[in-house]
This record gives C-alpha cells, sequence and structure tokens, in this order.
C-alpha cells in the first residue's frame, strides 16, 4: 500500500530506510501521517511530471570527482549523494544556486538540472539560529530539517560539530528530499 502524496520511488526508499533502522510498520505509518503534511506544507506539492516520473542513478564519475576535491578541501570525508536524477550536472567554477554569500562551508559542491539547481554543502559553522524547521528524515542517523530559505529550501543535519545542508532552488520538494535523505559519508 502506497503512502498518500508519497511516489512509489520514495514510498519505497522511506520503507527501506525504516526497515534498516528496525522501525516497525506502525511507528512508520504514524511517522509518515504526522511528517508529510508539514513537508508539503514547506515546500509545496511537486509539480506534475517533475520528480516523480524523473529517472534516477548514482552520480556520475564527474560529480563523484567533485565530492572527492571537496573531501580534499575538508580534509576528512564528506556526504556524498548516493543517487541523483539522470541529467544533473556539475555547475561551472563561481556558479552557486545558495544566494548566502555571507554562509561559509568548508565546501560547496554545485549541481544543476533543467529545472534548477542544487548546493550540497560541507562543513558550515554554525545553524540557521531561531529560523523554524520542519523534522524531514535522517541522514546517516543524524536528524535533519527542512527549511524554506531564501526562495527555495535547505535541508540541513549537523556533522562532528559542524553543519551539513543540501539547499534547492527552483527544484521540486521530493526531489530535494531525495537527494538529501540519500547522503552518505564517504
Amino acid at each position: 500500500m502506497l503512502i498518500e502524496g508519497l511516489s512509489s520511488s520514495t514510498h519505497s526508499s522511506v520503507v527501506a530506510r525504516c526497515r534498516r533502522a528496525g522501525v516497525w510498520w506502525v511507528g512508520l505509518a504514524v511517522l509518515v501521517a504526522a511528517l508529510w503534511p508539514a513537508v508539503v506544507g514547506c515546500g509545496g506539492s511537486t509539480p506534475a511530471g517533475t520528480a516523480s516520473s524523473t529517472e534516477w542513478a548514482a552520480p556520475s564519475p564527474s560529480i563523484l570527482a567533485a565530492f572527492e576535491r571537496a573531501a580534499v578541501t575538508v580534509g576528512s570525508p564528506v556526504y556524498v549523494p548516493g543517487e541523483l536524477p539522470v541529467g544533473m550536472r556539475l555547475l561551472s567554477g563561481g556558479e552557486s544556486a545558495l544566494p548566502l554569500e555571507s554562509m561559509s562551508a568548508e565546501s560547496v559542491v554545485s549541481l544543476a538540472l533543467e529545472e534548477g539547481r542544487l548546493d550540497v554543502l560541507q562543513g558550515v559553522q554554525g545553524d540557521l539560529g531561531d529560523v523554524q524547521g520542519v523534522a524531514c528524515g535522517t541522514i546517516e542517523g543524524r536528524p535533519a530539517k527542512m527549511f524554506d530559505l531564501l526562495g527555495g529550501h535547505l535541508v540541513q543535519w549537523e556533522r562532528d560539530g559542524s553543519w551539513c545542508a543540501v539547499y534547492g532552488l527552483d527544484i521540486p520538494t521530493e526531489t530535494l528530499l531525495r537527494v538529501a535523505l540519500s547522503m552518505e559519508r564517504g
């Protein structure tokens, strides 16, 4: 049975993560029922024909190389997406989706699709302060929150005393969440 409002691929991903974490089906139903309306309200519904019909695959070699360079910059393993929409590409140097020039991150990998952009930030100093986020899942066991921020959405989680984030601008909420929740420390 599919959970209303989730595509079958997102539903499968949520179920697989919950099974690995040992969450019971009843707990899963309660969790999704409680969180999904808040997440949808945070970013709106997915436009027809976008994220739910997008094909997904492992990151391309050029994208993986960008994360390897980020690990060298940071001096430790970084989070890498486990899957991305097919057609996701690296933005050339200097381009960024994130309009937060003042945000201090140890590394930023900027990616793009036809309809929008994503920035993956590692080692962000400080958090978003009093801005209210919505719990949206876990990333390698760490709680993640989604925020409406500067015309886009940001999913943020803590790593060893600093913050990591995936920021999406003009990207469907479902796509942003799927990328963010697939992040794995390399």
